[in-house]
């Protein structure tokens, strides 16, 4: 229990969770601002071209007026989908989990709680609990933005319908694959203890993968041959938003625990074997 205290304090109190937070929220609104900067160029309000933002239509023509409004076609769930189907939001979360995971090694804390008696299993699973908790509060904080923002730009009517359904579904399946993305670059800083390739290897992990994993399923798509759903950011690429589906449901319950599970183990297996300089 102390170490997990002691982990909650290190996100409660640590610039890099805020940081990491900024930039989520960030994003989240940028993309509301790019979308209110189109619809002006919709209405005639805004020259197209302003600020080098150009609005173009499915021919591939600039847009100078077009009748409607781009929040017909837009909604919460589409912004959501940007902000959390891509390499974005995994190299947000490696990144921060390679500073505080490298950061304890650097620093020289990870020596010393060791020479205190603590139980390296406890130290190691205290420190995969406190990456999943903080991926888990980024992630809310991203959904919260995009929540707020759609309200502001859009009103109350993007919550009617079904949207909460398809909002909790989406969130839930997003959040049990972060957890396990927070264990695999766990492991990434535990094998690496550097800050430069951690935070490499971390970036690296979040990018390459859907690259490779799309070139493999392009290249054997004749052979009905996909590995992507058995990685979660090409996996939540594919996440339904319109509600409960229970195969996505179990696959992604299955494919994130065989991740957790794997990554937890070879990780414990290197923090017994290795010494901690």
């Amino acid at each position: 229990m102390r170490l997990l205290r002691a982990e909650s304090y290190k996100i409660r109190k640590g610039k890099s969770f805020y940081v990491s937070m900024a930039v989520i929220i960030a994003c989240a609104f940028l993309m509301y601002g790019m979308l209110a900067l189109a619809e002006g160029v919709m209405e005639g309000k805004i020259e197209n071209g302003t600020g080098g933002f150009v609005v173009m239509d499915e021919n591939s023509q600039t847009v100078q007026a077009a009748p409607g409004s781009i929040w017909d076609t837009i909604h919460i769930m589409d912004v959501i989908e940007q902000l959390f189907s891509g390499q974005f939001m995994a190299a947000v979360l490696a990144i921060y989990v390679s500073v505080v995971v490298v950061g304890d090694y650097s620093s020289g804390m990870m020596k010393n709680i060791v020479g205190k008696g603590c139980s390296r299993c406890a130290i190691f699973l205290s420190r995969i609990a406190s990456a999943s908790l903080a991926c888990c509060l980024l992630t809310v904080a991203g959904l919260a933005a995009a929540l707020l923002g759609g309200y502001l730009f859009i009103g109350k009517e993007a919550f009617t319908g079904n949207f909460w359904q398809g909002f909790f579904f989406y969130s839930g399946m997003q959040m049990v694959m972060q957890i396990s993305l927070a264990a695999v670059f766990v492991l990434v800083c535990e094998v690496c203890r550097g800050f430069a390739s951690g935070i490499s290897a971390g970036i690296g992990i979040a990018v390459l993968p859907v690259l490779f994993l799309g070139l493999f399923d392009s290249l054997f798509a004749d052979r009905g041959m996909k590995l992507s759903p058995f990685w979660m950011v090409t996996r939540g690429e594919s996440c339904p938003m319109d509600g409960f589906q229970m195969e996505y449901f179990i696959g992604t319950i299955a494919v994130s625990a065989a991740w957790f599970l794997a990554a937890t183990g070879i990780g414990l297996w290197h923090f017994y074997r290795t010494d901690i300089k």
